[in-house]
């Protein structure tokens, strides 16, 4: 009867620890599953960039030349499931060159089946700056093209995602 019982508990053991590693292996699968289909269903697009040349009264008696960039980023839930992007990670280029980098400040709520909002980055450029990078202002030339590299920290009711993007708008005018 004693033997009977041990190996009944044993048995219990075995079937526990079977069921736990499932239950491991189901959860970081069902994690990367999950991230899988945010990268797949989760759409960046530079909806719009805005570029505004204009002068800024700065320390010196002289104004300064600036350039506004306002680059609209426009982000689309497909996915089946609502997400919450906490911040925005990103750098912008013009051409080649390193423009600005920052982190948004403010959340933005995304519903599932295809809500979709609108990120805004406004940069303000010194002339000097570009112009040592090799870009040029003009009001008659378009600048090089726009490139945001980033990424978004999605949550999930099941965690938090890190998600890479790279998005690209070509020929922006100069207003």
């Amino acid at each position: 009867m004693l033997k009977t019982m041990a190996r009944l508990m044993n048995r219990t053991r075995l079937y526990q620890l079977i069921a736990l590693g499932v239950f491991v292996t189901l959860t970081s699968s069902g994690c990367s599953l999950l991230r899988q289909n945010i990268v797949d269903n989760v759409h960046y697009r530079l909806q719009s960039v805005d570029v505004q040349v204009g002068m800024r009264q700065g320390t010196s008696l002289l104004p300064n030349l600036v350039a506004d960039v306002n680059a609209a980023l426009e982000i689309r839930n497909d996915s089946l499931i609502n997400l919450f992007i906490e911040r925005i990670n990103y750098d912008i280029y013009l051409g080649d060159t390193l423009v600005a980098s920052g982190v948004t400040g403010e959340g933005v709520q995304l519903d599932s089946g295809g809500d979709s909002q609108l990120i805004n980055f406004n940069i303000q450029l010194s002339a000097a700056s570009l112009l040592n990078e090799g870009i040029t202002l003009s009001r008659t030339r378009a600048l090089p093209p726009v490139r945001v590299d980033g990424s978004s920290s999605i949550a999930t009711r099941f965690g938090v995602h890190e998600v890479p993007f790279s998005v690209r708008y070509e020929r922006p005018q100069i207003d």
